[in-house]
């Protein structure tokens, strides 16, 4: 049976109460991290993500791996899963939700509500099957029907990059290109046995999240200025998140 996503006051009760009342005996089998104790009664923000793409991506993995730091079980796919994770990033407490979605196949029926509404986006593909890179700018056009603003936070990844070249059927030149069709997203590759990349991928979200809602603020529609959408570009963007990264439990 699928587990039933929080509303938003549900989810935030949740989260309020593991901020103000830390206690590690009660709470040790939580899906949140544990925060430090000196961290009670701080402003939390609240952010929800949505893992998107086709079957057999990863989108488990990587989400299992994120949270847990666990070794993922491959077999594991599921039809909707939500998990939880608190962090500080940047000096700021953030509990976010995200949806480890089915995998999306054309020309099924899905529920109206699919993909459902949050604050960005990771739209996975595999970089060995070409058929879950395409169907990225068919998810893109779906969650664009959702949202009047086109800033909406979008990561586009390309997962297994740990595989050999003769198993590689979409270069990184082309996941690039892809993301920058999407409105100048960012775009990283990633694989579930290097955890440095899947803590960069959520750590970019954050990121990208953060300077969008900023530049709507003031109004701003194109944010050229700090987009990574060029794969040699990644390095650079690794100094700018080095000083802002999640803090070690």
């Amino acid at each position: 049976m699928s587990k039933v996503p929080l509303t938003n006051d549900e989810c935030s009760n949740k989260n309020k109460k593991i901020i103000n009342n830390i206690d590690k005996n009660k709470i040790k089998n939580s899906h949140f991290n544990l925060l430090p104790q000196e961290e009670k009664g701080r402003e939390v923000f609240l952010r929800k993500y949505c893992l998107i793409g086709g079957p057999n991506v990863g989108k488990t993995s990587i989400i299992q791996k994120f949270i847990y730091k666990q070794n993922p079980d491959f077999n594991n796919s599921v039809n909707e899963e939500v998990h939880f994770k608190s962090f500080i990033y940047d000096n700021q407490i953030y509990d976010c939700k995200f949806g480890d979605t089915k995998g999306y196949v054309p020309n099924k029926i899905y529920s109206t509500n699919y993909p459902y509404l949050c604050d960005g986006y990771f739209l996975i593909y595999s970089i060995d099957n070409r058929q879950s890179f395409e169907l990225i700018s068919k998810l893109y056009d779906k969650i664009l029907k959702k949202f009047e603003n086109k800033n909406v936070p979008i990561i586009v990844v390309g997962n297994k990059n740990d595989l050999d070249n003769t198993s590689r059927v979409v270069t990184r030149k082309e996941g690039a290109m892809m993301a920058k069709q999407l409105n100048n997203s960012p775009f990283l590759e990633c694989n579930i046995f290097n955890e440095h990349l899947i803590d960069t991928i959520f750590e970019v979200m954050i990121y990208h999240d953060n300077k969008i809602r900023s530049l709507n603020t003031i109004g701003m529609k194109k944010f050229d200025e700090y987009c990574v959408n060029d794969y040699y570009q990644i390095l650079t963007f690794y100094n700018l998140i080095e000083k802002k990264s999640f803090k070690k439990k």
